[in-house]
């Protein structure tokens, strides 16, 4: 039973088939974008039940991926794409500006800092011989890397205006 939940969970934070796809991570994290829209639209309606909504959605994305994370092989945690696409959510939500090109500035600001982090993991495993394969984030430190980029997103938008 609990390996039939687990695939099952798999399926889930792997988007499917978008899992498998070459760069699954950009492009199943750029789903966050309508679904931030969609919450957003949900807010402007009814605030209460909107902010709610969006709440307990990404608090389940990043449940899951985090019980999926600590089960699956090295090789196919690199398919897991469900905890970024909430982290792109994450990093966008309550801009002061949503715009086209505001929110992939976002998009790419998030995805620049989960690059830097990886290539900063990297390193320091290289520096102290304990590399042994690929380098992959925990579902905490895209959760940080997300608040992080909202933050600076709102200062460079202060700064801007």
């Amino acid at each position: 039973m609990k390996q039939k939940l687990s695939n099952i969970a798999y399926v889930i934070v792997s988007l499917g088939l978008v899992g498998l796809v070459p760069a699954a991570r950009v492009w199943g994290s750029l789903l966050g974008i309508p679904l931030l829209w969609l919450f957003s639209w949900l807010h402007a309606l009814a605030p209460t039940a909107g902010l709610v909504c969006m709440a307990s959605t990404l608090a389940i994305m990043f449940g899951l991926s985090w019980f999926v994370r600590r089960d699956v092989t090295e090789e196919r945690e690199a398919d897991i794409v469900l905890d970024r696409l909430a982290g792109v959510v994450v990093a966008l939500a309550w801009l002061p500006s949503v715009t086209i090109k505001f929110l992939l500035f976002g998009f790419c600001v998030f995805h620049l800092w989960l690059f830097m982090s990886v290539l900063a993991q990297r390193v320091y495993a290289y520096d102290n011989k304990t590399a042994t394969g690929g380098v992959t984030l925990s579902s905490g430190e895209i959760v940080l890397l997300a608040l992080m980029t909202n933050g600076v997103l709102h200062l460079l938008w202060w700064i801007a205006h």
